[in-house]
């Protein structure tokens, strides 16, 4: 257990969190487990043409996110909290910008970021 707790310096300056804030994370995140769970196989179906196989990859795809979310306590523990954060904002924007390209080299990266 880590002995050392950075408090920055302009919390006091923050006001408390109310439901507005929490709200509008818990929509953020909906959002995401969303279009996991509906447009990726869809865009799957179109580009592969074969139910089988976008079951396989939406599996797998699905193992990977339960996986690294079982982890996320050891992530935050070795890693700051607002850096996990920010890395998974960043990996949910990059997984959108990899959906863009409508190819199979695009879908796998954006599913995994996603």
């Amino acid at each position: 257990m880590s002995t050392h707790v950075r408090h920055p310096v302009w919390l006091p300056a923050l006001r408390p969190a109310d439901a507005r804030t929490f709200a509008s994370l818990y929509a953020v995140e909906s959002f995401a487990r969303a279009t996991v769970s509906s447009v990726i196989p869809i865009q799957a179906y179109e580009i592969l043409h074969n139910e089988q196989i976008v079951s396989i990859l939406y599996t797998i795809v699905a193992m990977l996110g339960l996986s690294v979310t079982l982890f996320m306590p050891m992530l935050i523990r070795r890693f700051a909290r607002r850096w996990v954060y920010t890395a998974g904002a960043c990996l949910l924007a990059i997984g959108s910008l990899f959906f863009v390209a409508h190819t199979l080299a695009g879908q796998w990266p954006a599913c995994c970021a996603a």
